[in-house]
């Protein structure tokens, strides 16, 4: 199915107030673009509620296990035994001492078979058995040792590594979601990915579900943009493209949103298309329950556009707002340059009215709700701190010997209030 692109010109662009202005996140590196210059993510994350958890099924609530750090282990024990005196560790805290337990195991284990295991060091044995998986039935010295004898310290201290491992996520695993409309008047979707060698961004590619096409970007020589080279099917292009993320502007670390921008010169006259996304660590994604209450304060930034008139408007809103009311959402957006617009994931409301007639929907006033979409995620450590979303609404449809689609998409993104 062929994908609907959204089509501007650079000088359409500048005529749309509300359209791109102030994107605070918009690349920006002197030499080598950079993770951090993107993206308020950074290079990987750790969710920390996960170890914690992990570690007190195995060990027991880590509040009364501050005193079971090795000395050499424990320059911050002092700290977390004070802090379980007066109620219990903030969960930074909780942390540090899930990390100190994990080295004090993985230390236990490597000299395992250096060391004659007593009373004096059995408790740190079982610990660091517990941690790596082993069901330790006789807690006596005599059955721990059988354990140990039949274990390799090597892979005990992998499975122990694993507690980590899988609470830990690189920024080059997230697939940020695209939207795109298609030809019959749907909403499709696509996947854009980040490749790094660490702190530097070394291309970055997009691709779409039931099409061939494939989106290469490398980084421009200027460091804030990229070159973009579109293969497969029937594609063999070159243009410029530059990715806005605006998370950082709400102090989003978990997730982000924002869109790709990508210009192309096509016999003299210049294009530009907008690919809007959203995205996060899968590890910090956090299912709300249905009876939560929660309001989002944030940004949304959308298009606008008139198919059979070629016609484009930029819209976007910086006290949009997401509502999650006992598993109903809500979203609420004033456009300075268009509706006003209020949509839940069946159903969407335009108020106001509109200067330009091109960008005028027919069914503004009867929309169909079947035509309406808002995806959302819920991120955070422990507790849900930021959302994001893909927003849409579509009428008509595109056929060879008519075209009659009109709507907007765009992408939301905030923090709790």
């Amino acid at each position: 199915m062929k994908k609907y692109v959204i089509l501007t010109s650079v000088l359409a662009l500048a005529a749309c107030g509300g359209g791109h202005h102030h994107d605070g996140g918009a690349i920006v590196a002197p030499e080598r673009m950079t993770v951090n210059n993107m993206t308020g993510m950074g290079t990987s994350v750790t969710n920390k509620s996960k170890v914690i958890a992990d570690v007190e099924d195995k060990l027991g609530d880590l509040n009364a296990l501050a005193d079971q750090v090795s000395p050499q282990m424990a320059r911050a024990a002092t700290t977390a035994q004070s802090q379980t005196r007066a109620g219990g560790m903030t969960m930074d805290q909780k942390y540090e001492l899930a990390l100190k337990l994990i080295a004090q195991a993985k230390e236990t284990l490597r000299n395992l078979n250096q060391v004659t295991i007593d009373d004096n060091n059995l408790n740190d044995v079982i610990h660091a058995l517990i941690l790596a998986g082993q069901n330790i039935a006789d807690k006596t010295v005599d059955g721990v040792k059988d354990i140990v004898s039949n274990i390799k310290p090597d892979d005990a201290m992998t499975d122990i590594d694993k507690i980590v491992d899988a609470a830990t996520q690189k920024i080059d695993d997230v697939n940020f979601a695209i939207i795109a409309i298609e030809d019959e008047g749907t909403i499709g979707s696509g996947t854009l990915k980040i490749q790094t060698d660490g702190q530097n961004i070394r291309a970055v590619t997009m691709e779409y579900e039931d099409d061939d096409a494939k989106f290469q970007m490398t980084p421009a020589a200027d460091g804030q943009s990229f070159t973009t080279v579109v293969t497969g099917g029937d594609y063999d292009e070159t243009f410029h493209s530059e990715i806005f993320m605006l998370g950082k502007n709400h102090g989003l670390k978990y997730a982000d949103f924002g869109y790709v921008e990508n210009t192309q010169i096509d016999e003299g006259a210049t294009e530009v298309s907008r690919e809007y996304l959203t995205g996060g660590y899968d590890v910090m994604k956090i299912e709300p329950e249905v009876d939560a209450k929660m309001e989002f304060s944030g940004t949304a930034v959308a298009t606008v556009w008139n198919s059979p008139e070629e016609a484009y408007l930029n819209v976007r809103d910086d006290k949009a707002t997401l509502t999650f009311d006992n598993g109903n959402e809500t979203m609420d957006m004033h456009f300075d340059n268009w509706y006003n617009v209020t949509m839940t994931n069946n159903s969407i409301k335009f108020d106001g009215t509109v200067a330009d007639e091109r960008f005028v929907l027919d069914t503004a006033e009867n929309p169909d709700n079947n035509k309406v979409i808002l995806n959302t995620n819920y991120y955070g450590d422990g507790s849900i701190s930021e959302a994001t979303a893909h927003f849409g609404y579509v009428e008509g449809a595109y056929t060879d010997d008519d075209d009659t689609l009109k709507g907007f998409t765009g992408a939301f993104g905030g923090k709790i209030k």
